[in-house]
């Protein structure tokens, strides 16, 4: 091993590199294998139960510690990168890559982008529409969501999680389970609404993901999202 990396695995002798300081593993029968890889994972969501994210009296430091408590153990169980879809970004993630936190490598998507009654809507009864009312939800202070609708606020949004150092863009294309709004069956966004999230990420050099479990959610009906970019105009 010549610093953090595994250069070579033998069974015999190995001559170190020449000025290299080198570190002999014993393996003593045991299985070498790579980091792990979850490419789906919600680090600040799956470190506290939803009542204490959705509860004001938990604070979001409080949250933040248990998510970077939860991405030292993710390491300790062997995943070395996580691509995170979706939810508050632990403080310092734009240079998690650079491993200033105790966890594997991780590509945040920032908040997820939800339409209003969508997958990623997690307001409370007694809090009302942001466009309405004019109070933000506890969810989006948090950064866990973005509730946007029409073409104009699902482009801010993604250039808001893209400005905050998302790598790539979560928007929630159909029900979920974990959602208390909306039926698993229904399809979330426009061919519009999602355009303009594909344009926008597509434009900052990367992609959109998006959540759904069924077909017409996949974009079965309404144009699929690698189809989108490809149709776009030429400028």
């Amino acid at each position: 091993m010549v610093g953090s990396t595994i250069r070579t695995i033998s069974p015999g002798p190995i001559t170190p590199p020449t000025g290299e300081t080198v570190t002999r593993i014993a393996g003593a029968g045991r299985v070498l294998m790579p980091g792990l890889i979850d490419n789906h994972v919600h680090v600040v969501m799956s470190a506290s139960s939803q009542a204490d994210l959705l509860d004001p009296k938990v604070e979001p430091n409080v949250l933040q510690e248990r998510a970077t408590a939860e991405a030292g153990r993710m390491l300790l169980r062997g995943f070395t990168s996580v691509r995170d879809l979706g939810g508050a970004m632990l403080v310092g993630s734009a240079s998690d890559r650079s491993g200033s936190l105790p966890g594997p490598r991780m590509y945040p998507s920032g908040a997820m982008i939800s339409q209003t009654s969508g997958h990623g809507e997690s307001r409370l009864p007694h809090e009302r529409s942001r466009r309405f009312f004019g109070e933000v939800s506890r969810g989006e202070k948090l950064g866990a969501n973005f509730i946007a609708d029409g073409r104009d606020e699902v482009l801010t949004a993604t250039r808001e999680n893209l400005r905050a150092g998302a790598s790539q863009i979560m928007v929630m294309a159909g029900g979920g389970a974990a959602s208390a709004y909306d039926p698993l069956d229904v399809t979330q966004y426009t061919l519009d609404e999602r355009k303009a999230a594909v344009d926008a990420a597509g434009d900052w050099g990367t992609y959109v993901t998006g959540a759904c479990l069924h077909p017409e959610g996949g974009a079965a009906r309404r144009g699929g999202w690698r189809e989108m970019r490809r149709a776009r105009p030429a400028a």
